[in-house]
Formats: structure tokens, C-alpha cells, sequence
């Protein structure tokens, strides 16, 4: 659960306005030129290693609720507001050693590379208000979402150098 907590941001609840009302930042934009592309909003953090980070939605957050962050190495040009807020709840963060970033993530990498891929799968009931707008969309539909959180990490020299986590929650 922490790792799906940045600042006061949770992956699949958040949307862009709570972000926007807590921290300020911009519109959010196109994450890349393909009709379905994600949009995000992006922040600076001034650590140790200058961190992009990137609160993004697609459309399982009907490009509203954040279903996604990503945290690189700030470059020169980008022009985004510094982050005003705490990091991950688990405490990952650019630069720490792989052993460290899967401890503080709960995982364990089934292979020893340059970069770690986790998935998680599995099954919530809806809410209320969920389940009354299946019954009136999808009456065939079950009254559950399938729940799927996937980690993407890169390492260089066993140093955490790209992070990307998603959250979907689909019927």
C-alpha cells in the first residue's frame, strides 16, 4: 500500500485537481503524440539526484484520476514547479541500491538485471457508487474490478536511475 502513496498523491484514487489544489503545478499534458497517450503533470524534486517526477492519467483514470508516476533524472529543460511535498511513503527514491528498492518495496526480482518488471494482480468488489453504474452500463458484468499494479524499475551500476508504478482497475 505505501508504495502506491507519493506525498499526500494514492495511485488509483488521486486525481489532477486534489494535486493541483496541494501542491500548485500546471495543466496536465500529453504524455507523447499517440491518440491514447496518458496525460501528466510534472514536478522537480531537489535532492541528491534532481528527480523528475510525473503524476500521470490514462484511460482506465478516465485521463482525470492519476493511474500512474514516474521518476527520472531531471534534464536541463524541463520547466516544472519543485515538488512541495514528502516522496514515497516506502522511501524509494533515485539513486538507492537494488537491494534497498525491492526491500522497500516488498518484492523480490526474479532475475538479476539491469532492470526489474513486478506484477500484482487481483480482485476488488466495487463500491457502491461503482456497482449501482455497472448495474446500469454492464448489467452482465460482475460487481468486481480486477486490480493490477506494475512496477518498472531501471538500474545502472545497481543504482536506481527510472522508476514507473501503475495502478488499473479495470471491470
Amino acid at each position: 500500500k505505501s508504495a502506491l502513496i507519493f506525498g499526500k498523491v494514492e495511485i488509483g484514487r488521486t486525481t489532477f485537481r486534489d494535486i493541483q489544489k496541494w501542491y500548485g503545478g500546471g495543466k496536465a499534458v500529453k504524455q507523447d503524440p499517440s491518440e491514447e497517450a496518458p496525460v501528466g503533470v510534472c514536478f522537480l524534486i531537489n535532492g541528491q539526484i534532481k528527480t523528475r517526477v510525473v503524476f500521470e492519467s490514462g484511460s482506465a483514470g478516465a485521463w482525470k484520476r492519476i493511474t500512474g508516476v514516474r521518476l527520472t533524472k531531471a534534464s536541463p529543460g524541463d520547466v516544472c514547479p519543485v515538488w512541495r511535498g514528502d516522496g514515497f511513503a516506502n522511501g524509494v527514491l533515485l539513486g538507492q541500491d537494488r537491494r534497498t528498492v525491492e526491500a522497500k518495496l516488498g518484492i523480490k526480482a526474479m532475475h538479476k538485471s539491469d532492470s526489474l518488471h513486478y506484477v500484482e494482480e487481483s480482485r476488488r468488489p466495487a463500491t457502491p457508487a461503482e456497482r449501482a453504474w455497472l448495474l446500469k452500463n454492464f448489467p452482465s458484468e460482475a460487481p468486481q474490478f480486477d486490480v493490477t499494479i506494475a512496477v518498472d524499475a531501471n538500474f545502472k551500476h545497481e543504482k536506481l536511475t527510472e522508476f514507473y508504478l501503475t495502478k488499473t482497475d479495470t471491470f
